[in-house]
């Protein structure tokens, strides 16, 4: 199994790499692992409370984006075994070479032409770091570069009216 490592910043338009990752690798199973990197606490209490601190932060990142990492999974559940949205802390060069040698990361794969939003404070820009690393680095584009795959964003929204629309249908079956 390939193990790709595609830095986010849990913006829906970040998961439109996936596609070309697919379409790049498809061929074998794959591992998708969806990174973001936070620097590390400054406090001892911080370091104590790290686990707490990594759920407050996944409570902040939008349903929408965890709708569209559901719909990319069940799309291509053939190609991919695992999809993986990891909250990491650390800043440093060597911290993410361990990360990736720990975590066997066969490819890193990056978008041209996203703006990497920093969507908490403490948000470390991934794209520079991992540039820096012994990593192995694809650049693709998140544009759809076939025909048949489509735009996140439509997918996530069309899938969130089919998940409001079944909630409302559960709704009235149960008052019956």
């Amino acid at each position: 199994m390939k193990h790709i490592l595609v830095p986010t910043d849990f913006s829906i338009k970040s998961l439109n790499v996936i596609n070309n990752v697919i379409a790049k690798y498809g061929n074998q199973p794959l591992k998708i692992t969806l990174l973001h990197l936070l620097s590390m606490p400054a406090s001892i209490t911080e370091l104590l409370l790290l686990r707490r601190s990594k759920i407050r932060y996944e409570d902040k990142v939008s349903p929408e984006f965890y709708d569209a990492c559901h719909v990319l999974q069940n799309r291509y559940a053939d190609k991919v075994s695992v999809m993986d949205i990891r909250i990491e802390f650390g800043d440093s060069i060597k911290f993410m070479n361990t990360y990736l040698e720990a975590n066997e990361v066969d490819k890193v794969v990056m978008a041209i032409d996203i703006r990497w939003q920093h969507c908490f404070k403490e948000s470390i820009d991934l794209l520079s770091l991992l540039t820096k690393t012994k990593a192995e680095i694809d650049y693709v584009t998140a544009q759809a570069e076939e025909k048949n795959h489509m735009d996140v964003s439509v997918i996530s929204m069309n899938s969130l009216k089919n998940v409001k629309q079944l909630k409302e249908e559960l709704s009235y079956a149960t008052e019956e």
